[in-house]
């Protein structure tokens, strides 16, 4: 098993005020295995910050265009630790 490659620097997918360390986060998400169950999470919740490829502005609007109301939970991007073959 492999871990999520957020996990080699975590702190790269919350500094979304660094245009280039978002564009750096984006482009670890855009490999990821997990990049489905992830945005299903952010969608799913408030959570700040890069999760798949997307920024919480962007989730922001794609909830908005369908409908989704977010739960304020924050959890944890790295709870997925050891799922990725």
């Amino acid at each position: 098993m492999t871990s999520p490659p957020c996990e080699a620097d975590p702190d790269l997918f919350f500094d979304e005020g660094n245009a280039g360390r978002t564009a750096r986060a984006k482009k670890v998400c855009a490999g990821c295995p997990l990049r489905d169950p992830c945005l299903t999470e952010a969608l799913a919740h408030a959570v700040e910050g890069v999760w798949s490829a997307t920024t919480t502005d962007e989730r922001k609007a794609m909830r908005r265009r369908a409908g989704i109301k977010a739960r304020q939970i924050v959890t944890n991007p790295l709870r997925w630790k050891g799922e990725v073959a």
